[in-house]
């Protein structure tokens, strides 16, 4: 089964699809602007966006 520490972070929820919707708080971001995606840069902007997210959210130490 699961450590202590994953029970002290997750509690029992269950880590299966669709872990966004099975939790009582998420965040969600948009990474692209919707309609856009034929745009040139469109990608670029999008790995921007969730790269910088990434780094912002999570610490070099933390296990991902």
């Amino acid at each position: 089964m699961f450590d202590e520490k994953y029970r002290k972070l997750f509690g029992r929820l269950p880590l299966e699809k669709p872990l966004f919707y099975n939790t009582s708080v998420a965040l969600r971001f948009e990474l692209g602007e919707p309609g856009h995606f034929k745009e040139s840069g469109y990608m670029e902007r999008v790995y921007k966006r969730a790269f910088t997210l990434f780094e912002e959210i999570f610490h070099p130490d933390d296990k991902v």
